[in-house]
């Protein structure tokens, strides 16, 4: 009996892009008629199991499962240190293979629609090549109770004018020459002479920005006070708390080329400003 069209999805990158590209390639699968299996790797771009994070997927038509041993020989992406075989096994098994790591391949939606049409389809990307309704991350990615009740207890001490800011550093070269501290600094300034009393969400991946900020905005920065990591289970759980919180405050000032601030908005569907100079 011939399988039902399926795409093999193995999400990419950090947190928020394998969050948006398994968005994306649900509806697109919604709208060709194909089943979504998503396979969930752990690795140096992510080193935590989806399980730790959210609660099982319940979507139609949509599986989402922790890579198993079997799929690290098959399903894993080809990379160097794999020495390229499950390059093989995909080419043998698939009708399409699409590895989109670098940059997505040169299709737009309604032709990649066509080709996926009807097949069995691998397909490795962090991208997000099909529009989704913003309303759709909240219901599909929900916390586990103990990441929900860490983020509950940050939220607590918003009170009544908050601000989220999210300042990705590290190796976001875009972030760091696009979206600089001075700007974020008149942003922040204009929003606590506005409201004395209000609060500051942070959010960053580097330790010195933090530090920064909690000198110069002291009281007013809410924080965890760890370092952020993607290598460490505990530092996914902590940005995964980042992101959540984020999306409860009033509004929130993102980094440019970092899709982290939008994923955070579309959750608490509240305003989003991209703190961008001009180039």
């Amino acid at each position: 009996m011939k399988k039902a069209p399926t795409i093999y999805l193995v999400p990419q990158g950090g947190l928020a892009n394998r969050m948006r590209s398994i968005l994306s390639a649900y509806v697109l699968s919604r709208e060709i008629g194909s089943r979504l299996e998503v396979i969930w790797f752990k690795d140096r771009g992510l080193n935590a199991p989806f399980h730790v994070l959210f609660e099982p997927v319940q979507a139609p038509g949509v599986s989402l499962r922790e890579a198993s041993w079997t799929d690290f020989l098959s399903l894993q992406l080809p990379r160097g240190r794999n020495l390229q075989l499950s390059r093989l096994v995909q080419r043998a098994v698939f009708d399409v293979c699409l590895y989109e790591t670098r940059q997505p391949v040169q299709a737009t939606a309604e032709e990649l629609k066509q080709q996926f049409s009807g097949q069995q389809i691998y397909w490795a990307t962090c991208y997000a090549r099909q529009a989704y309704p913003e309303g759709l991350t909240a219901e599909f990615f929900r916390p586990t109770a103990d990441i929900a009740q860490r983020v509950d207890q940050y939220a607590s001490q918003l009170g009544h004018e908050s601000v989220g800011v999210h300042i990705r550093r590290t190796d976001n070269a875009q972030a760091i020459e696009f979206s600089p501290l001075g700007l974020f600094f008149e942003h922040m300034d204009a929003f606590l002479a506005k409201h004395p009393e209000g609060r500051v969400f942070l959010a960053t991946d580097d330790q010195e920005t933090k530090k920064t900020m909690l000198q110069r905005y002291g009281s007013h920065i809410i924080c965890s006070m760890q370092p952020a990591s993607r290598k460490t289970r505990a530092g996914v759980t902590d940005g995964l708390v980042d992101m959540l919180t984020l999306a409860r405050c009033g509004s929130i000032l993102g980094s440019w080329y970092s899709s982290f601030s939008e994923l955070a908005a579309q959750i608490g569907g509240i305003p989003l400003l991209i703190v961008k100079k001009e180039s």
